[in-house]
């Protein structure tokens, strides 16, 4: 018998989970469980044989979408909000008839393994029962973690159940304080709500007169949702598609305002060179018809993942909490990056709000010359 880890179920957006609601799929069960030490040794055979069976699920009876890839989703309990906010990872299924178990229980074992590794980094100092260390005497290792099913949650989102070796004296577990790095990068606060971290930004310049004419918040903040959706969530999305998941009063957000024509989006990224500032236009009428939030949340993205782009070629020479990479293990990439609010600071002036939900604590994160050797490795 083990203990089960406790978890906060899964968030699962309304259009999707009504659609298709929890339970409505089978969970996959991985035999008696196998730990995540032994997952990342990405041995198929030996995985396949810790099953007991040689039974693999049919791909039909996994609710996928068209591109054929489910959502897993792991949350760690008792640990800063930011640090336990769901690791998730899109898990492509492939188009044969059948789903190979033991792959799949691999891939679900690298997002509990990045999950382990952002709590591993931001432990917090008093005693937590549920704790991870690389020391078997002071947390939870990947050996006393073990995957047991994949439980269906609702619309493409899937939630493991892991277990974890009763034997471990968790109550006995140290309060160690994990070290952290000073660095001089800007700071940056933790939303209340969603518990990842606020991009800093500048504040945009004006006209004395525009701002005289049109004062901050005389047109309305723009929002995208209660958790907000990442770059790549809303500029992989079809449009009609978007515009449901952005569903509200305000599909055209600007419409009662016919003096506006257009609006001035203002990026600015922090701790990079001027070069990478953006200052650019944004019609909010053309041939007639107003723009939707949903076009201009995907005009919003595409001009800061330009943006993006423009700061990971010109990575700053020392260690940045804000660099831009490839992959999330070095850097922010547009996965983690996610638009809530598109606010009106003044004339024409609209500044995009970003969350930030990085694999790690920013602090963390290499130096860009061995970032940059393991991206081209």
């Amino acid at each position: 018998m083990r203990d089960i880890l406790p978890q906060r179920l899964a968030p699962v957006p309304d259009r999707s989970a009504r659609r298709w609601p929890m339970n409505c799929d089978p969970s996959v069960h991985f035999g008696r469980g196998i730990s995540i030490d032994t997952l990342l040794t990405k041995n198929i055979a030996l995985i396949a044989g810790m099953m007991h069976d040689d039974w693999h699920p049919s791909s039909k009876r996994f609710w996928s979408g068209n591109d054929q890839k489910i959502y897993v989703k792991v949350q760690w309990p008792d640990h800063n909000t930011q640090d336990t906010r769901y690791a998730e990872t899109g898990i492509a299924l492939g188009s044969t008839n059948y789903v190979n178990k033991a792959k799949l229980a691999i891939d679900v074992g690298q997002v509990v393994d990045e999950m382990m590794e952002r709590v591993l980094a931001n432990r917090p100092g008093e005693h937590r029962c549920w704790a991870v260390s690389t020391n078997e005497k002071l947390g939870l290792t990947r050996r006393d973690v073990y995957l047991y099913a994949l439980h269906y949650v609702g619309g493409y989102t899937f939630q493991p159940e892991l277990q974890v070796d009763p034997s471990r004296q968790r109550r006995l577990f140290p309060a160690i304080k994990a070290p952290t790095a000073k660095c001089p990068c800007t700071p940056a606060e933790r939303s209340a709500a969603t518990g990842m971290y606020v991009l800093p930004g500048h504040k945009a310049c004006l006209k004395a007169s525009d701002a005289k004419d049109h004062p901050a918040g005389v047109f309305p903040t723009v929002h995208c949702g209660k958790n907000g959706f990442s770059i790549y969530k809303i500029l992989s999305t079809a449009e009609s598609e978007l515009a449901g998941m952005l569903h509200d009063d305000m599909d055209t957000p600007f419409r009662k305002y016919p003096q506006l024509s257009k609006i001035r989006l203002a990026i600015y990224w922090p701790d990079h060179a001027e070069l990478t500032r953006q200052v650019v236009d944004i019609p909010v009428v053309k041939d007639g018809l107003h723009i939707t939030k949903a076009q201009l949340a995907r005009r919003v993205c595409e001009i800061t993942a330009a943006v993006m782009e423009k700061c990971r070629m010109a990575t700053p020479q020392q260690h940045c909490c804000w660099a831009i990479a490839t992959e999330k293990e070095y850097g922010l990439t547009n996965e983690c990056i996610y638009l809530f609010d598109l606010h009106h600071v003044g004339g024409i002036m609209f500044h995009p709000e970003f969350h930030v939900a990085p694999s790690k604590a920013p602090h963390l994160f290499p130096f860009p010359r061995c970032r940059a050797r393991n991206e081209a490795a």
